[in-house]
């Protein structure tokens, strides 16, 4: 059984088992059933794995030494991307991934780190990771399938990671590069991309980064422009949800009307509306009404 720490602010373990009789689920729950079945969640893993392939942290890892001794240890011909590519062999191989939901571990983000910046070193670390992956010549149709949206993916990620830093030119000509690469990732990607891109923690300045991002569109997006109301609803509908994660009432409490102003739709979500209703009246059975000086109904 491999565990795994999921890269997010509160840090989780993924689960891999490479058992024959069962799989742990994304959620923890073991899956049985039928060959069939299990190479349904065998192909969603490698989906997850092969469209974000640094979700995993190398140091929130633990594997049993078999997993190793099957798939390899890490390929340092690779620069940058050598995690990346082991939890790409780890897939290939079978193995599938899940997480316990707890916070195991703690990554410290700041300025000057590996993860800050971007360079020109690392993006052709990572895109080599994927021409190595693909190159291999018995990937099943199914897999080869993700190949053009695991690129742009990489080059929408990448450009995220140009815009938070500044480099404006090198963001366009990535953000140009995912959809010359992949056209078929809808507006609703779109979204969820910027959303998570602005929540990212290294982000300083959510709502800048946002409109930065929208600002500098390239032709081939602008048309995409009257998404920007909706982006920011999305961000803070995700920031929402992530201190009700956390339990941080107050935090949820300012995120609900910039996220419905935003994104009106988030008045029919019902787990939006249920954290939203959960927070505001947190403390009224108590007479106290902890809402009213945090809400700005202007």
């Amino acid at each position: 059984m491999v565990y795994i720490i999921s890269y997010c602010i509160t840090v989780r373990i993924t689960v891999v088992n490479p058992g024959e009789g069962h799989r742990v689920g994304i959620d923890g729950a073991i899956i049985t059933g039928p060959d069939q079945s299990r190479c349904k969640w065998r192909l969603h893993t490698f989906g997850v794995i092969v469209d974000q392939p640094k979700i995993f942290f190398a140091s929130a890892a633990v594997l049993r030494r078999a997993c190793l001794e099957r798939v390899g240890l890490f390929d340092e011909s690779l620069s940058w991307s050598e995690d990346a590519d082991m939890w790409l062999r780890l897939a290939r191989a079978g193995y599938a991934f899940g997480y316990i939901d707890r916070s195991l571990l703690q990554y410290r983000i700041h300025a000057h780190s590996m993860t800050a910046n971007v360079s020109p070193e690392q993006v052709q670390g990572w895109l080599a990771c994927l021409d190595k992956f693909f190159a291999d010549p018995e990937l099943p149709d199914d897999i080869r399938a993700l190949e053009t949206e695991a690129y742009g993916v990489l080059h929408y990620e990448t450009a995220g990671r140009y815009f938070r830093q500044g480099a404006i030119e090198l963001a366009r000509h990535h953000l140009l590069s995912a959809v010359r690469t992949c056209p078929s990732l809808d507006m609703e990607w779109l979204l969820e991309w910027v959303a998570g891109l602005a929540l990212d923690p290294r982000t300083e300045e959510p709502g800048q980064l946002i409109d930065l991002v929208f600002d500098n569109l390239t032709p081939e997006v602008a048309h995409r422009g009257p998404l920007r109301r909706r982006a920011h609803g999305r961000y803070h509908a995700a920031a929402a949800f992530s201190a009700y994660k956390s339990r941080d009432l107050a935090r949820v409490r300012r995120n609900i009307l910039p996220a419905l102003r935003g994104d009106l739709s988030f008045a029919w979500n019902r787990g939006f509306v249920r954290l939203a209703m959960q927070s505001l009246f947190a403390g009224t059975a108590q007479g106290q009404r902890p809402w009213a000086s945090e809400l700005d109904w202007s």
